[in-house]
């Protein structure tokens, strides 16, 4: 029963407020605690119903529901509108401090739209950096600054990629290995 309770106890709450917004404060206070009841006890005894109606609504929608394959926020997802990191032998051990920072260079494609190495920023890549699919969130800040992003670039970039634009990233780091 207590499935039942919280089923009953939150149709209840929702009745109550649908009243109020229906009916205005005063009616809805006065009487809209009597539908409240009655519909919040019906849904109590029929809760396993109700509970698989909405299981079977969620499963329905999902498929309709716009773009559900991208909504979904993952390292991956994150990666590509951070940076793009080319010619790295990923999951490498033994790169770690072998990058050449002299070398490394920065291409902002969008900001100020610069080529910088990596000694010019002041930004120290090692070879753990790019032990990942993407940068350390450290490193990715640091670029920002560095090719001076404006969040409203970045909010443009998100938006395409969740209208499944091609972008190009927001800037892109060619690691040199010593």
């Amino acid at each position: 029963m207590e499935w039942g309770f919280l089923t009953g106890s939150i149709v209840f709450i929702g009745i109550w407020i649908y009243a109020l917004a229906t009916w205005g404060l005063l009616l809805g206070l006065i009487f809209g605690w009597i539908p409240a009841l009655i519909g919040g006890f019906i849904a109590g005894l029929f809760w396993p119903i109700i509970a698989l109606a909405v299981i079977g609504i969620a499963i329905l929608i999902y498929p309709y529901s716009k773009n559900n394959t991208h909504k979904t926020i993952t390292k991956t997802s994150i990666q590509p509108y951070n940076t793009l990191v080319t010619n790295i032998p990923t999951n490498n051990p033994h790169l770690v401090g072998i990058i050449n920072n002299t070398k490394t260079l920065i291409v902002c494609n969008l900001g100020n739209k610069k080529i910088f190495t990596a000694t010019e920023t002041k930004i120290t890549f090692t070879g753990s950096d790019f032990a990942e699919d993407y940068l350390p969130d450290d490193k990715r800040v640091a670029l920002n600054k560095v090719c001076e992003i404006t969040p409203h670039e970045t909010q443009e970039v998100i938006a395409d990629l969740w209208d499944n634009k091609i972008t190009p990233p927001l800037f892109e780091v060619k690691p040199v290995y010593k």
